[in-house]
């Protein structure tokens, strides 16, 4: 449980790195369609949707990973009480 915790924590500070990185792996992805779009033959197929941008969060997900952190939080602590 303490490493959902730790996992949760983790990425919520991670979270603007993790955006950003989502949204580069989009504007690649529509530079790619565009240029085959520009390029269209029958026989190319169009470039495939990365599945990175498939299972991005959405805020609603931000919101969720950041509940999980409040329920956990006092979980993780009486883990750490040494009785």
């Amino acid at each position: 449980m303490n490493s959902w915790y730790d996992a949760a924590v983790r990425a919520l500070k991670l979270r603007h790195a993790i955006d950003e990185f989502v949204d580069h792996e989009l504007v690649e992805y529509h530079q790619k369609v565009a240029r085959y779009e520009r390029r269209s033959t029958a026989d190319a197929s169009p470039p495939e949707i990365p599945p990175l941008l498939r299972d991005q969060l959405s805020s609603d997900d931000w919101d969720i990973i950041a509940a999980y952190v409040d329920l956990l939080k006092p979980m993780k602590d009486l883990s750490l009480i040494h009785i």
